[in-house]
């Protein structure tokens, strides 16, 4: 901790500018900037460690500071720049998803004689009112009840059942990834101890007969609420009876989302009205099948200013996998995904240093990401010669001291709005990306890293990691780590 804020504070006091002349042309960034320019009293051990920045002067095209600016750091959720981007270019501003419900066979008295589909091409924020639209259609058709199977087709896309295969199973940002989802692939869970008179209760909102709940009776750490195992082919959630509060709510994520969407489909069908079979089952929709109603998303743009808002990691993976396949016509896993956007920049932008670029999925959900602030800078350079409509990219940026994860930083008279940013946070590395406006009213594109591979690599070995004790220490370094990075960027305003 205290080599951070040493290599920080010298960083912030003592570093000197660093610059070049750029290439013409909107598409071609020159990054060559040199050796980064290393503080005196930094010693060899502290500069190959920990932190790395790059600050751009846009008007002027050239490098104005940078440290360790091409070695790689894990990059968290500010990886989300390149997917959106990517997503803006690759698939349009203006490109909408479509959900559709269409049927098999024929309407005869109110019965539908075949099967009710429901086929998802990757829309990310389909919810519960949407479903809720297509039963409504049901009933302007005549349908009463349905006499087939109803079928869930996601094979738009490939299906993710864990985003991150290396984190607990329980976690509701670690959700999985389908053509087909609801609601952010997440339910409520809702528990009630009552330990004297030996009363547990876990109720899921919303049930069905594709999960379940039951209380755990083997012996776990009284900070883990739920455990999850499917049971007879059922999402199963059980509530650990050691559980430390008496009572509270938890979002849990869904495991296979095309089911879970036509469980809910069947249950608003039921609840309205509509007769169903108990026959639910994964397939394909025929070329032949009859659409009852197509639903079409919000548009790429007002979805990535959502998702660099609220970093919703799900969104992330569908934009990404939609972009890849728009790119390559094929269902790629999340690495060949991303590998090929970033293949398609590296075309885009030849002048920066691709050297040890990793995307490991689009969200950044992973410690085993590798980027660089010269590279995420790249990006952003990039979007700065962009228009998406009436918008540039910066637009879709939080604006320090007013948004989401913005909203206690950088806040004071002197700063509040002049920085306009994607933030990350994972255990142990932190990022902070986007552009700056300087005293002199300049506008500069930015990316600071820190990350202590140490200290994040022995936290990853701890077989109790989600300890509060455990997480004490990574939330106190954490609050330093952002105030000391907030410290260089007031420094940078402040200077230029």
């Amino acid at each position: 901790m205290k080599k951070i804020l040493t290599v920080l504070s010298l960083i912030i006091v003592f570093s000197p500018g660093c610059s070049n002349k750029t290439t013409k042309g909107p598409l071609i960034i020159k990054m060559n900037h040199g050796k980064d320019l290393i503080p005196q009293n930094t010693t060899q051990n502290q500069k190959n460690r920990y932190i790395g920045y790059m600050l751009y002067d846009l008007s002027e095209k050239k490098v104005i500071e940078s440290f360790n600016s091409r070695k790689t750091f894990i990059p968290a959720s500010t990886q989300k720049v390149i997917t959106t981007i990517g997503a803006l270019d690759i698939l349009g501003k203006n490109y909408k998803f479509k959900t559709i419900l269409a049927k098999t066979g024929f309407i005869r008295d109110g019965i539908l004689h075949g099967d009710l589909i429901i086929k998802g091409y990757g829309d990310p924020l389909f919810s519960m009112n949407n479903l809720m639209i297509f039963v409504t259609a049901l009933k302007k058709v005549g349908i009463k009840e349905i006499e087939g199977s109803i079928i869930y087709d996601q094979s738009h896309l490939p299906f993710i059942q864990r985003l991150n295969p290396d984190m607990d199973n329980d976690l509701s940002y670690n959700t999985s990834v389908s053509a087909l989802s609801l609601d952010f692939n997440s339910i409520w869970a809702h528990w009630l101890v009552r330990r004297r008179k030996n009363q547990y209760s876990l109720t899921l909102t919303p049930s069905h007969e594709g999960n379940r709940n039951v209380i755990d009776h083997k012996k776990r750490k009284d900070y883990i609420t739920y455990s999850y195992n499917k049971r007879n082919g059922r999402e199963t959630w059980s509530l650990n009876k050691a559980v430390k509060k008496y009572y509270g709510s938890k979002r849990i994520p869904v495991k296979d989302p095309g089911r879970h969407s036509a469980f809910m489909l069947q249950k608003l069908c039921n609840i309205t009205g509509i007769k169903t079979s108990n026959k639910i089952k994964a397939g394909v929709m025929p070329s032949s099948a009859q659409i009852i109603s197509t639903h079409k998303s919000p548009s790429v743009l007002s979805m990535s200013g959502a998702l660099i808002t609220y970093s919703n990691n799900m969104m992330a993976e569908l934009l990404a996998l939609s972009t890849a396949k728009k790119l390559t016509g094929k269902n790629l896993n999340q690495k060949d995904a991303m590998s090929a956007i970033v293949n398609h920049y590296k075309k885009k932008i030849p002048s920066i240093s691709w050297k040890g670029i990793n995307l490991i999925n689009g969200s950044g959900l992973t410690s085993k990401t590798r980027l660089t602030p010269e590279q995420l800078t790249g990006f952003l350079i990039y979007a700065d010669n962009h228009y998406y409509g009436r918008r540039s990219y910066r637009d879709l940026l939080t604006p320090g001291g007013w948004g989401w994860s913005m909203k206690k930083r950088l806040y004071t008279p002197e700063v509040a709005f002049k920085v306009w940013s994607k933030t990350g946070t994972i255990n142990y590395s932190l990022g902070l990306s986007g552009y700056l406006f300087g005293k002199s009213g300049k506008e500069y594109a930015f990316t600071i890293f820190v990350t202590d591979y140490k200290k994040r690599f022995d936290f990853e070995k701890v077989p109790q990691n989600r300890d509060p004790k455990v997480l004490k220490k990574v939330n106190k370094w954490i609050k330093v780590t952002k105030k000391n990075m907030d410290t260089l960027v007031m420094k940078w305003i402040s200077t230029y």
